[in-house]
Formats: structure tokens, C-alpha cells, sequence
């Protein structure tokens, strides 16, 4: 959703603070943080009209631009912190957001608002919280919560918005093919069916935590590498082979003590979906290979051939969803799922490989 203010330009972040001098990178901060305000200036006045014409949403036309803007905000500046690897201030500053944000929509809630507008102010008190430590970090760009640039078109937002615009495709793929594989399940196996692999995806994307993290710092470590004129292609397959190595040993632990975890958390009702968690255990490690991999493609601004690999991912995963899921059930799903990422983690290196040796010129000593 913060893509809607942010003008899709994220991942633009981590790429210009490795290239970067501080001086050139104020300049790119005034852009986007300058961006971030337009949008939720422009997202405000769209809820307000529509709230005027249509059906009123009150508080929510406020709360809602406010919210993903201090949300944004924070996605930047985590980018930032992910870049020089501060982990100590990424995690407090997350931990805040969460803490106070659950603290505070918990106090809205005892005020006998209504839920939606509790649980948004609440998000935006956290988030704001989260912000404000931020801010104790001198050293941290867009701390500040205005910023405008004159004129508004130079050169950095004009960046900005090609690149944003460039993986928009992207970004719309990604909403159309959301909740795809639990549609079909629903259509072909029923309602059970569907909560025994959503269970399975609530197991999963609790491993993609600490999967997340991994693949951000080595994320911001490719970005420095290829911005010098060292020799980055072995530095980026040691990367490759231990993310993988460590991957499969994960997964081994995983898969053995699953459906004991499962039991415990929630009952023997759901231990048959150990089978199914693991699989998708798997299918977030090669999602994780994929996102290490793609950076060299994000580095050099690829949106096309990015945009293609997904396209062949997605259309891959739905080609083995809908040949096998009557034959093979829930786990036949997230074995597609995975086959998709494995698609797109093949493509991400071959890419990787292909512009390194294209674009990437080191300096031999």
C-alpha cells in the first residue's frame, strides 16, 4: 500500500545511498521524501472528494494518508539503516513501531472509538513513535518530516518517478496474482483445505522474518560492492553458496520438528499441515535466493527483464496449481508455489551473471 505515496520507488533507496556521496544523497532525499508528501497530499484529497460525493469515511480521511505516510517514512529510513548496517537501530526502531503502535490502538480502544478508526490511529501513533527515535540519529537522512525541493521536476525526482513507473507492471502483477493459489483451493478443495494451507503460510511467513533479515544485509552488501570497481562476481556466488547452504540446513531442522512446533501452538487439529508448512518453508528460501539475486537487476534499473521473469514465475506457478491441484491437493499447491520461485530464482541469477559481466567494469590490480 505504500507504494500509493511512495510513487513505487523503494527499492530505488538502497541502490543511491551505495552510489552516493552524502552531499548527492541529500539531494535525493529531498526528492523522495518531498514524493512521499505529494502522494499523501494527493491520496488525502482523493478519500475527501470520494467521502464528499460517495459514502463519508470521517476520521479515516485523514488517518489513512497519515498513516502511510509515517509508514513510508519509516520504510525509508529502514532502507537507509539496512544500507550502513545498523541493525541495533533498524530493530529498536521496528520494535517501537510494533509495541507502541498495539499499546496505542489498545488505549483508542478503550475510548469506545470505532475499531477501523482505532486500529489506524493507533498503526500511525506507533509509526510516529517509531520516526521520532529515528530522529535522534543526526547522521540519518529524512528524519525531518517536510521537505521540498525546488524545482519540483529536477533531476532526482524525475529519477525517481521513471523508476517507480518503469516496476509498476511489477507491482500490479503482484497485487492481480495475490491470494491466486487460495482461490483455487477454495474452488477445488474447500473451505477446510484452505485453512489447513493458511496455517501452513502463517507458519512460513513467521520463518520469513528472520529470512528477511538475512537477505536485506546481504542485499546492502551487494549494492556497496558493485558500486566500487572491485571484482564483485565471486563475491556475489560466496554469498549465493552460503545463503543456500545455510538455507538447507534450516530447512532439514524445519521439517523435522514442524509438526512438534505445530502441535504445541495449535493443536493436534492442524498438525497434518506440517507437510504443507515445510514446503512453503522451502518456497520462502528460494524467494529469499531470488531477492539476493535480483539486486544486481535492481542495481542497473532492469524493470523490463525484471518484469518478465515475474510474469514467467507467475504464469508458471498458476500452469503447475491448475494441472495438479485435483490430483495432488493442498500440498500440490505449495509445491507450485514453489516452483514459481524457483522460476524466478533461476532467472534472478542468470540476470545477476549477465549484467555483472555487462555493466560491471573492475579495476585489475
Amino acid at each position: 500500500a505504500t507504494a500509493i505515496v511512495t510513487a513505487n520507488g523503494l527499492g530505488l533507496v538502497g541502490v543511491r545511498r551505495s552510489q552516493l556521496d552524502d552531499a548527492g544523497f541529500a539531494r535525493f532525499d529531498e526528492a523522495y521524501v518531498g514524493t512521499l508528501q505529494v502522494g499523501a497530499l494527493a491520496l488525502f484529497l482523493g478519500l475527501a472528494c470520494y467521502s464528499l460525493v460517495a459514502e463519508s469515511l470521517g476520521a479515516l480521511v485523514v488517518l489513512v494518508p497519515a498513516y502511510l505516510y509515517v509508514l513510508s517514512l519509516n520504510d525509508y529510513h529502514s532502507a537507509i539503516l539496512v544500507q550502513r548496517h545498523d541493525a541495533l537501530r533498524f530493530g529498536k526502531a521496528a520494535f517501537l513501531s510494533r509495541a507502541a503502535g498495539l499499546l496505542a490502538t489498545f488505549g483508542f480502544i478503550s475510548l469506545k472509538l470505532p475499531s477501523v478508526v482505532a486500529y489506524f490511529a493507533g498503526l500511525t501513533v506507533g509509526e510516529l513513535l517509531s520516526t521520532l527515535y529515528r530522529r535522534r540519529s543526526h547522521e540519518l537522512f529524512g528524519v525531518w518530516f517536510l521537505r521540498y525541493a525546488r524545482p519540483w521536476l529536477n533531476d532526482e525526482r524525475r529519477e525517481l518517478l521513471r523508476y517507480g513507473l518503469a516496476f509498476t507492471p511489477l507491482l500490479l502483477l503482484g497485487w492481480a496474482s495475490n491470494g491466486v493459489d487460495r482461490l483455487v483451493i477454495q474452488k477445488n478443495l474447500g473451505l477446510e483445505a484452505v485453512a489447513i494451507y493458511s496455517f501452513g503460510m502463517v507458519v512460513s511467513q513467521s520463518v520469513n522474518v528472520l529470512n528477511s533479515a538475512v537477505t536485506n544485509t546481504v542485499m546492502a552488501r551487494i549494492y556497496s560492492k558493485l558500486a566500487t570497481s572491485q571484482p564483485v562476481l565471486e563475491y556475489f556466488n560466496k554469498f549465493i553458496l552460503a545463503y543456500s547452504a545455510l538455507s538447507f540446513l534450516a530447512l532439514l531442522a524445519f521439517e523435522r520438528f514442524a509438526a512438534l512446533f505445530i502441535r504445541l501452538v495449535a493443536g493436534e487439529q492442524y498438525a497434518h499441515s506440517a507437510p504443507v508448512a515445510a514446503i512453503l518453508v522451502l518456497s520462502v528460501a528460494l524467494n529469499g535466493l531470488y531477492r539476493i539475486c535480483i539486486t544486481v537487476t535492481d542495481y542497473y534499473k532492469r524493470a523490463a527483464a525484471k518484469t518478465g521473469l515475474s510474469v514467467a514465475s507467475v504464469a508458471a506457478m498458476l500452469g503447475c496449481v491448475l494441472l495438479t491441484v485435483k490430483v495432488g491437493g493442498v500440498a500440490a499447491v505449495a509445491w507450485s508455489v514453489a516452483a514459481g520461485n524457483l522460476v524466478m530464482a533461476i532467472g534472478a541469477y542468470a540476470l545477476a551473471r549477465r549484467y555483472i559481466a555487462m555493466f560491471h567494469r573492475p579495476v585489475e590490480i
